[in-house]
């Protein structure tokens, strides 16, 4: 029952398509795995990333391409676990209630790579067994402080490790799979939706109130009252970043608010500010062309929500890139 849960939670169907179109991919996020009560996500998908205009860009840039894949980390994960990030490395997602309430989880998609490393892992000195609800999970640490996991082998040859700070934040994981607690995908109005758009490869919605959110990292909101004012209004913060059906990479932050007059505020607030970084010709230490993007960087209102988004020709990215190099 477990390994059948996990398979359509954290497997989509569209992860066995080719790659080639980025933008024809779904991206998968495993509501079905995710506990009803999930206030923020983070999910990245390096497959589509690698197989985006975005990756391309970068592509006309040798040095730097070559400087990642000879970092000391991606050495280090070939040559002692022998897993390549670039072919290996499927999925990221980092999902929980709060930073404060507990709950975080990360679920990583790996391919049979991964087995190495699992049995590497597992046999440090500070590894060990404990068993919850029938399930055995694997702890390293001590009593005061530890990481738990849970790693799982699907019918399409991938690994999926589920990884927490405690038993229950990776039982609930588990028991959300398996439809035994509440989860995401079941719930009428959610703090988040999880919900990418098609070619998304970078994903972070969080479904707290700023002030909440700012409180949980004990970081003070700044400004005054109307700063105050904006910041109650804001509900939900998406931002997203993928390639779009015509082929051009998009770049897209989304908040959603209480009522249209609180998105409108927002929206003026953004606007006026972007008015004053250019009318002060605060722009002229950017690339041309990303002062051009800049130009028709505007927030628009959609009904509750203040969209700001922007999509860019893959040959501007690398005009960007090049400049930016050239500096």
């Amino acid at each position: 029952m477990l390994l059948s849960a996990l398979v359509l939670a954290c497997l989509a169907q569209e992860t066995s398509a080719p790659r080639q179109s980025p933008a024809a991919v779904q991206v998968p996020l495993p509501r079905r795995a995710m506990p009803a009560d999930t206030a923020f996500v983070l999910h990245v998908d390096p497959q589509v990333f690698l197989a985006s205009a975005w990756w391309s860009a970068f592509g006309e840039l040798p040095e730097v391409v070559q400087a990642l894949r000879d970092s000391d980390e991606l050495r280090m994960a070939r040559e002692q676990f022998g897993l390549d990030p670039f072919r290996d490395l499927l999925s990221v997602t980092v999902f929980g209630r709060d930073s404060k309430g507990g709950g975080g989880v990360v679920l990583v998609r790996t391919t049979d790579a991964a087995d190495r490393a699992i049995e590497m892992v597992r046999a440090v000195d500070e590894h060990s067994s404990v068993e919850s609800e029938n399930l055995q999970l694997d702890f390293w640490g001590d009593a005061t402080d530890g990481l738990v996991g849970s790693f799982h082998a699907t019918p399409a040859g991938e690994r999926v490790a589920i990884l927490g700070r405690t038993v229950a934040d990776v039982t609930g994981v588990i028991r959300a799979a398996d439809g035994v607690a509440p989860r995401l995908a079941d719930v009428a109005a959610p703090a988040i939706a999880a919900t990418p758009r098609q070619g998304t490869f970078f994903y972070l919605e969080v479904g707290l109130p700023v002030p909440a959110l700012l409180e949980s990292f004990d970081v003070e909101l700044p400004g005054g009252d109307r700063v105050a004012r904006l910041a109650n209004g804001v509900q939900r913060l998406r931002i997203e970043l993928g390639e779009a059906a015509g082929g051009d990479v998009f770049l897209e932050l989304r908040v959603s608010t209480k009522d249209r007059r609180d998105a409108r505020r927002i929206a003026d607030a953004i606007n006026g500010a972007r008015a004053f970084i250019s009318n002060f010709g605060l722009l002229e230490q950017l690339p041309f062309a990303a002062q051009d993007l800049y130009e028709g960087l505007i927030a628009e209102v959609e009904g509750n929500d203040v969209r700001l988004g922007l999509e860019i020709p893959p040959r501007d990215l690398t005009f960007m890139l090049q400049e930016l190099r050239g500096r």
